[in-house]
Protein backbone atom coordinates (compact mmCIF):
# COMPACT_ATOMS: atom_id res chain seq x y z
CA UNK A 1 0.00 0.00 0.00
CA UNK A 2 1.54 3.60 -0.81
CA UNK A 3 1.03 5.94 1.99
CA UNK A 4 -1.80 8.20 1.24
CA UNK A 5 -3.85 4.69 0.97
CA UNK A 6 -2.67 3.40 4.34
CA UNK A 7 -4.01 7.00 5.67
CA UNK A 8 -7.20 6.65 4.23
CA UNK A 9 -7.53 3.16 5.33
CA UNK A 10 -6.96 4.65 8.85
CA UNK A 11 -8.89 7.51 8.82
CA UNK A 12 -11.58 4.94 7.78
CA UNK A 13 -11.33 2.53 10.55
CA UNK A 14 -11.13 5.86 12.89
CA UNK A 15 -14.74 6.62 11.73
CA UNK A 16 -15.52 2.98 11.85
CA UNK A 17 -14.43 3.49 15.89
CA UNK A 18 -11.83 0.43 14.95
CA UNK A 19 -9.05 2.61 16.20
CA UNK A 20 -9.21 5.48 18.83
CA UNK A 21 -9.64 8.93 17.30
CA UNK A 22 -6.54 10.78 16.35
CA UNK A 23 -4.72 12.43 19.09
CA UNK A 24 -6.62 9.84 22.20
CA UNK A 25 -4.16 7.88 24.21
CA UNK A 26 -5.25 4.45 24.94
CA UNK A 27 -4.79 3.21 28.14
CA UNK A 28 -1.44 1.23 27.53
CA UNK A 29 0.13 4.86 25.61
CA UNK A 30 -1.35 6.35 28.48
CA UNK A 31 1.73 8.69 31.04
CA UNK A 32 2.95 7.06 33.84
CA UNK A 33 3.70 9.22 37.13
CA UNK A 34 5.90 7.99 39.49
CA UNK A 35 4.19 7.66 42.99
CA UNK A 36 6.68 10.38 44.01
CA UNK A 37 5.99 12.52 41.56
CA UNK A 38 1.95 12.11 42.45
CA UNK A 39 2.61 13.16 46.19
CA UNK A 40 4.92 15.92 45.49
CA UNK A 41 1.67 17.46 42.71
CA UNK A 42 -0.67 16.78 46.38
CA UNK A 43 1.63 18.44 49.00
CA UNK A 44 1.50 21.57 46.18
CA UNK A 45 -2.33 21.43 47.16
CA UNK A 46 -2.17 20.75 50.91
CA UNK A 47 0.63 22.23 52.15
CA UNK A 48 1.68 25.05 49.75
CA UNK A 49 -2.07 26.23 49.32
CA UNK A 50 -2.44 25.67 45.41
CA UNK A 51 -5.37 25.57 43.77
CA UNK A 52 -5.76 21.90 41.94
CA UNK A 53 -5.72 24.19 38.39
CA UNK A 54 -2.65 26.10 39.83
CA UNK A 55 -0.66 22.72 40.52
CA UNK A 56 -1.65 20.82 37.64
CA UNK A 57 -0.02 23.47 35.38
CA UNK A 58 2.83 23.93 37.66
CA UNK A 59 3.81 19.83 37.33
CA UNK A 60 2.49 19.91 33.93
CA UNK A 61 -0.58 17.71 34.29
CA UNK A 62 -4.73 18.50 33.71
CA UNK A 63 -6.22 19.73 36.58
CA UNK A 64 -8.60 16.77 36.78
CA UNK A 65 -5.93 14.79 37.37
CA UNK A 66 -4.48 16.53 40.49
CA UNK A 67 -7.67 16.54 41.46
CA UNK A 68 -8.02 12.69 41.68
CA UNK A 69 -4.42 12.34 42.87
CA UNK A 70 -5.56 14.43 46.17
CA UNK A 71 -8.39 12.33 46.81
CA UNK A 72 -6.32 9.63 46.29
CA UNK A 73 -3.05 10.30 48.50
CA UNK A 74 -4.15 13.53 50.90
CA UNK A 75 -3.79 12.64 54.58
CA UNK A 76 -7.29 12.57 56.13
CA UNK A 77 -8.78 15.75 57.29
CA UNK A 78 -9.40 15.27 60.95
CA UNK A 79 -13.17 14.76 61.31
CA UNK A 80 -14.80 16.99 64.60
CA UNK A 81 -15.06 15.12 67.57
CA UNK A 82 -17.09 15.05 70.72
CA UNK A 83 -16.04 17.74 73.64
CA UNK A 84 -15.09 15.98 76.62
CA UNK A 85 -17.59 18.04 78.73
CA UNK A 86 -19.51 20.75 78.00
CA UNK A 87 -17.42 23.35 79.90
CA UNK A 88 -14.80 22.34 77.57
CA UNK A 89 -17.08 23.15 74.24
CA UNK A 90 -18.21 26.21 75.99
CA UNK A 91 -14.16 27.21 76.42
CA UNK A 92 -13.55 26.94 72.96
CA UNK A 93 -16.52 28.37 71.14
CA UNK A 94 -15.74 31.61 73.44
CA UNK A 95 -12.09 31.46 72.45
CA UNK A 96 -13.25 31.37 68.54
CA UNK A 97 -16.14 33.96 68.89
CA UNK A 98 -13.50 36.08 70.74
CA UNK A 99 -11.52 35.71 67.22
CA UNK A 100 -13.69 36.16 65.11
CA UNK A 101 -15.15 39.29 66.87
CA UNK A 102 -11.26 40.64 66.94
CA UNK A 103 -10.75 39.51 63.08
CA UNK A 104 -14.02 41.58 62.33
CA UNK A 105 -13.32 44.65 63.56
CA UNK A 106 -10.08 44.94 61.84
CA UNK A 107 -11.50 44.05 58.66
CA UNK A 108 -14.69 46.97 59.39
CA UNK A 109 -11.04 49.27 60.65
CA UNK A 110 -9.76 48.17 57.09
CA UNK A 111 -12.80 48.84 55.17
CA UNK A 112 -13.45 52.61 56.93
CA UNK A 113 -9.64 53.46 55.82
CA UNK A 114 -10.14 52.38 52.45
CA UNK A 115 -13.20 54.14 51.82
CA UNK A 116 -12.02 57.37 53.41
CA UNK A 117 -8.39 56.96 50.95
CA UNK A 118 -10.92 56.55 47.59
CA UNK A 119 -13.09 60.09 48.49
CA UNK A 120 -9.41 61.82 49.19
Amino acid sequence: MVNSEVAHERRTQRRAGILPAEGVRTKAQRKQYSEEFKREAVRLVTQQGYSNNQAGKAVGVCHTTVRSWVARYAPERPTPTAYASPEDELRQLRAENARLRMERDLLKKAAAYFAAEDQR
